[in-house]
């Protein structure tokens, strides 16, 4: 037989294999196909069981990790909780999503709404009960776990775990919950223990997924003024938009148009101080400086009052105590602290710092008994009970601006408007072996540093002439209990109401652009009022 005959052979004796391996192969696949079928079927069950565990079958996976339940705590130490989880959180460098879901969570859970900012970490040995300290320490725990995703916190945290009386045992035990907990539903799962509650306002777009806020209007030089912060700085301006403290929402951070459209809450935190620049809002919570975006993420901690240093002058060594005050102004990009203080002879006055963001570090500027006024380029303030000066923002130095003719003034009788410095001085005379004393105002126009007597001298004018609440380009306003008066520093003793509540007493004035806000308090509730100036 030759080679190609028995190619030939070959060939024919193959086809019906052939014929029988293609057959076997189309079963193959079709098998393959069901399977594959199935295995998503079994997929799909699966996602089922897991959506249908997280809608109705978490609180008994929870109830079987968690030592003792937080709703069995009474009223005082719920409300404890809620607070100590706000200290704990206004410790750290910032908050994680998850952390601020599990805020929300466990503070809706325990119906907690009225939040105390800030407790004392020693008062947790106040509590007698184990059963209590062991569920308010799984919760911290819980807490300060979805920030590491594992228990790296101990030691950061081990001032604020002293103070509780668990044993070594029951501690092991909570991390051994916790960590079952993480594996059967990872971080998702403990920030939503308590049950998943969205963020106040969420903006939303159409499909329903949230969107992020791009602010493309004008861009403050100034966070705020400098009468704003001294009322509370509860409100700040940016643009067409406002950024405030909601006193009907426990003062959390929000954010809305002027009209009041697009209300938003971007932070669940009592915020005072508030400075808005570009995309950056500063504000303070219980002495410590944050900063976050437009929309509340990226949340940072720029600095705290125990980080700034106590300047010891010579002759009038000067110390904080607890009551202590800081507020802040942001100048552009400048950051601008400014703390309270008392000397040892009690007089009241402030430390002026400025912070580097990026490095943390803090630089004394002066120390002064009070800041007048801050603009885009200069710090106003006055010392010795007669003399100003202006710091500059640029140049870093300081130069003497106006003195009064008087013996001395005091910083709630100063006046800065229009680039005009208006104070009243206190007096002494001689005449028939008697002190006379009598107040007078004056006028210092910084231009060209002219003082000019504006009101003759007579203490029962000026009694009331200098006081005032807040400032805007041309008027001085005085709150009255339940009235608002305005008046023109040239013509003080004329003034003009222009706002009266039927209702209750208000505080808190603010007044930004052509508006006047302000907290109107009637039957046990606070809420903003507005109106215009002019």
């Amino acid at each position: 037989m030759g080679r190609k005959d028995f190619q030939k052979g070959m060939v024919a004796g193959a086809k019906p294999f052939e014929e029988k391996f293609r057959r076997q192969g189309e079963a193959i696949d079709r098998v393959s196909r069901k399977l594959n079928e199935r295995l998503d079927a079994i997929d799909e069950v699966t996602d089922a069981i897991l959506d249908d565990l997280s809608a109705m079958e978490k609180k008994r996976l929870y109830d079987l990790n968690t030592v003792v339940n937080i709703s069995e705590l009474d009223e005082t130490e719920k409300e404890f909780l809620v607070a100590l989880l706000y200290t704990i959180a206004n410790m750290g460098e910032q908050i994680t999503s998850y952390q601020q879901q599990f805020i929300r969570s466990v503070k809706n859970y325990l119906g907690v709404m009225n939040v105390q900012a800030e407790v004392d970490l020693a008062s947790i040995e106040n509590i007698e009960s184990i059963n209590s300290q062991k569920a308010i320490l799984q919760t911290i725990m819980e807490y300060l776990f979805l920030d590491h995703a594992n228990h790296d916190y101990m030691d950061e945290y081990e001032d604020v775990f002293e103070y509780f009386s668990v044993n070594r045992k029951g501690v092991q035990e909570i991390k051994d919950k916790i960590d079952n907990i993480y594996r059967l539903t990872g971080l998702q799962g403990i920030a939503e223990n308590y049950g998943y509650v969205p963020p106040a306002d969420t903006a939303m777009g159409g499909n329903g997924a949230s969107h992020k806020f791009h602010y493309t209007g004008p861009v403050n030089k100034l966070g705020n003024t400098l009468h704003n912060l001294s009322n509370g700085g509860y409100m700040a301006r940016q643009g067409e938009y406002l950024f405030f403290a909601e006193p009907e929402n426990d003062y959390f951070l929000y954010r809305s148009k002027i009209n009041g459209e697009d209300k938003k809450c971007i932070c669940e935190e009592e915020a005072k101080s508030i400075n808005v620049v570009g995309n950056a809002i500063y504000y303070i919570v219980a002495n410590v400086i944050y900063k976050v975006d437009l929309d509340g993420d990226s949340r940072t901690k720029v600095c705290s009052l125990k980080d700034i240093p106590i300047a010891k002058e010579k002759s009038l060594p000067i110390h904080r105590n607890k009551e202590s005050k800081l507020f802040m102004m942001v100048v552009g990009s400048h950051l601008f602290v400014i703390a309270e203080n008392v000397t040892i002879l009690g007089l009241q006055g402030v430390d002026v710092y400025t912070v580097d963001e990026q490095s943390g570090e803090v630089t004394k500027c002066f120390t002064c008994q009070g800041v007048v006024n801050v603009d885009e380029n200069n710090i106003y303030y006055f010392n010795d009970y007669k003399k100003f000066y202006k710091y500059s923002i640029a140049t870093e130095s300081t130069e003497q601006i106006a003195q009064t003719s008087g013996a001395s003034c005091s910083n709630e009788d100063i006046l800065f408007i229009n680039n005009k410095l208006y104070y009243r001085c206190y007096y002494i005379e001689k005449f028939l072996f008697k002190d006379m004393h009598y107040d007078k105002i004056e006028k210092n126009d910084l231009s060209n540093h002219i003082v000019s007597d504006i009101i003759p001298k007579s203490s029962d004018v000026a009694l009331d002439i200098i006081r005032y609440d807040n400032l805007d380009d041309t008027y001085a306003y005085c709150l009255y209990t339940n009235q608002i008066k305005r008046f023109s520093p040239d013509t003080p003793s004329n003034k003009k109401e222009v706002y009266l509540s039927d209702e209750g007493y208000i505080c808190n004035l603010h007044v930004l652009g052509d508006r006047l806000f302000f907290f109107e308090k009637a039957n046990n509730k606070t809420q903003w009022k507005s109106i215009k100036t002019v």
